[in-house]
């Protein structure tokens, strides 16, 4: 399995986000308390997109290429997660961030990321999660969810706060493209973070 990069950034029409949290609820019949299990870092994003139509062989044939490289389900690649860049400012890095966690300590003078933004972090396994701030960066700490599943790597390259992205896979083994009259190929691809 390796990480396939695209050809170009992902010409995307639109994108639907979708964060997967398991949980199990009980509920007593007697007493009608509730009660919740969950597994930290055992949440994980999906998506699907829609291309932007491709007008010409030409220009679709790269993209055709690139889903089919990734050999249905077999390979990730990487999805960005926002529309635009969130800061014009340097990437942070990582000082502190355990498995299970919902917060990192970063390093000094992080951007002020508000709630909701978006952020990619680098796990000691090599792996990467997105999560979203749940508050915004308040000092040096962010909080987020969901919970990492594994220790956050530090140092450089640790953290992505500019274009925060998503490595994910293909959910089916199969690729398909559509072609109209006058050579307009249309692509679409449905995944899940891959990690």
């Amino acid at each position: 399995m390796s990480v396939i990069s695209p050809p170009a950034p992902l010409p995307i029409r639109s994108i639907k986000w979708t964060l997967k949290q398991p949980h199990q609820v009980n509920r007593s019949r007697w007493t009608g308390r509730r009660q919740v299990s969950t597994l930290p870092g055992g949440s994980w994003w999906s998506c699907t997109a829609e291309l932007r139509p491709m007008i010409g062989q030409a220009v679709a044939q790269p993209w055709i290429g690139f889903f089919n490289a990734l050999q249905g389900q077999v390979n990730p690649f990487p999805v960005i997660a926002v529309e635009a860049a969130q800061h014009g400012g340097a990437n942070p890095t990582v000082v502190l961030g355990v498995a299970g966690a919902r917060s990192l300590t970063l390093s000094a003078a992080p951007p002020a990321l508000p709630q909701g933004a978006m952020m990619t972090v680098k796990l000691v396994d090599g792996t990467y999660q997105l999560v979203v701030l749940t508050a915004p960066i308040a000092g040096t700490t962010a909080s987020f969810a969901p919970a990492l599943r594994a220790d956050a790597a530090t140092g450089a390259g640790s953290v992505e706060t500019v274009l925060p992205f998503a490595h994910v896979a293909l959910n089916e083994d199969s690729f398909t493209y559509a072609v109209d009259p006058g050579q307009k190929y249309t692509l679409a691809f449905q995944a899940e973070e891959a990690f």
